[in-house]
């Protein structure tokens, strides 16, 4: 597959043989990822000259996570009336659990799957006779959106698969 490049900051702490980045994250998308490491190692160069920047060996491999979600709506509005659904689905064959114990946190971005959700009312719905997929929904006719303007920003969708398991980030 494609190979992506992720350059940032600098290590927080290095070695002759090994280098320490803190605060990156690399999720698992919808399929598994490989990415390079660079560094660049003149401060100063780093944003005017692209061949400042110096390729480590090697590549970091992000398996799949299995699962993918989706939304009927491109972008969920702060006031909605219509029905807003976001349905889950699991690759066959990549885990044995049942979807009537998943469970799903819409989070802001920067928080992580912590229990931070801002949207809270997803409520599970019916639908798909598939056990590979699920769906649940924010808001209805009957009971629409309504967010606060602190609300506005980007979001994860973290899935639990049971009720022992850690909420994990799924690929949209």
């Amino acid at each position: 597959g494609p190979l992506y490049s992720v350059c940032g900051k600098a290590p927080s702490s290095a070695t002759l043989d090994s280098v320490v980045f803190t605060g990156l994250r690399i999720s698992a998308s919808a399929t598994s990822t490989s990415y390079e490491v660079c560094f660049c190692p003149h401060r100063k160069l780093c944003s005017s000259d692209l061949f400042a920047w110096t390729k480590v060996a090697g590549t970091i491999t992000v398996q799949s996570s299995g699962f993918a979600w989706q939304t009927n709506v491109p972008v969920i509005s702060r006031f909605m009336s219509e029905t807003v659904e976001l349905t889950v689905v699991r690759e066959p064959f990549t885990s044995y659990s049942h979807k009537d114990s998943w469970e799903v946190r819409v989070n802001p971005v920067n928080s992580g799957c912590g229990p931070t959700s801002a949207l809270t009312t997803w409520t599970a719905g019916g639908g798909s006779v598939s056990p590979d997929v699920k769906t649940w929904y924010l808001a209805t006719r009957a009971q629409p959106l309504h967010l606060n303007v602190s609300d506005a920003g980007q979001y994860i969708v973290c899935l639990r698969e049971t009720a022992a398991g850690s909420f994990q980030q799924i690929a949209s």
